[in-house]
């Protein structure tokens, strides 16, 4: 053993007030809840090195939530550096997602009953990567694959007897795919640039059919050009998304290409910084999948946007 490191902390969070309400004109519909409630988490990993071409990582996060109780998310890792410049890993996590105060709680008498229940959503993720360095160093490659399941997703569902809608812990999912990707900085002018591109396939696993708003093809681009010493960029990014099944219909969305301009200058005087942008370049005409809860089956985007921001730092 040449050498083990080990972190802890902990994390409180109380929440004074979470206020939700529903009016309906003309109906006399007023519906109020207000809501306290704290949650608490301790976590620790440590890193042992077996030798100078391998290490674990492993540790686990503990949570406690009013709400709905206890989590423990356990993760580890395996890392090999069997050649200069090559990196494996192999990693296994769990995580989760609380249910919300409107999933938990709201209810208005007419449409939709609470369910104080609710178990947070789980997802258990296994993967494995190569990293490798590029001759000369000036970037690195890297490629994965991976797994997830997810259990115990929270689902609108509707009573046959009350006819009203509640969620519930009822759908598991699964998803497979891998990952590319090219990050470095380029031999001229100072360029930096980063690629990307990830295949996945999510299904829920009772269906065999693909989830909403689950784009199987996703790709990456970014790209900056210093103009002045360290303090002038100019940026683009590009995205892709592929097409996308809707909640309500089941119909696919037509894939979308984004594309983004980016100028910031650093320090335009002591402290302050600039950014100017145009998002959307091309004025895409794009829509993501509307929930159970919009009445759209598919809700447009932003075209062309401009934008100017500032920032003071002392």
């Amino acid at each position: 053993m040449e050498s083990f490191r080990a972190t802890f902390g902990a994390l409180g969070q109380y929440y004074f007030e979470v206020d939700q309400s529903a009016s309906q004109p003309g109906a006399g519909l007023r519906i109020s809840d207000r809501h306290r409630y704290f949650s608490f988490a301790l976590f620790g990993d440590g890193e042992l090195k077996l030798a100078k071409v391998a290490a674990v990582i492993g540790g686990a996060r503990y949570d406690q939530y009013e709400t709905f109780g206890e989590r423990v998310s356990p993760r580890t890792a395996l890392i090999l550096t069997p050649l200069g410049g090559t990196t494996l890993k192999l990693i296994f996590g769990e995580a989760f997602r609380a249910p919300s105060i409107y999933e938990l709680y709201y209810e208005d008498g007419s449409t939709q009953a609470a369910n104080p229940d609710l178990d947070p959503e789980v997802l258990r993720h296994f993967e494995a990567v190569i990293e490798q360095e590029l001759p000369g160093g000036w970037a690195r490659a890297s490629a994965s694959v991976f797994h997830y399941d997810m259990f115990d997703l929270i689902t609108p569902v509707t009573d046959p007897v009350s006819g009203l809608d509640r969620f519930e812990n009822l759908e598991k999912a699964e998803a497979d795919g891998f990952e590319l990707g090219l990050d470095g900085r380029l031999p001229w002018y100072g360029l930096r640039g980063a690629l990307g591109y990830t295949f996945s396939h999510v299904v829920d696993v009772a269906s065999g059919k693909r989830l909403s708003n689950s784009p199987e093809h996703v790709a990456q681009f970014r790209l900056s050009l210093p103009l002045y010493e360290d303090r002038v960029f100019i940026a683009c990014a590009a995205r892709y998304l592929g097409e996308r099944p809707t909640v309500l219909t089941g119909r696919h969305l037509d894939s979308a290409f984004l594309f983004d301009v980016t100028l910031t200058c650093d320090d335009l005087i002591p402290g302050l910084d600039l950014g100017v942008g145009l998002t959307n370049l091309f004025d895409e005409r794009w829509s993501v999948p509307g929930g159970t809860e919009h009445l759209q089956d598919a809700i447009e985007q932003d075209g062309r946007a401009a934008w100017v921001r500032l920032s003071y730092s002392f």
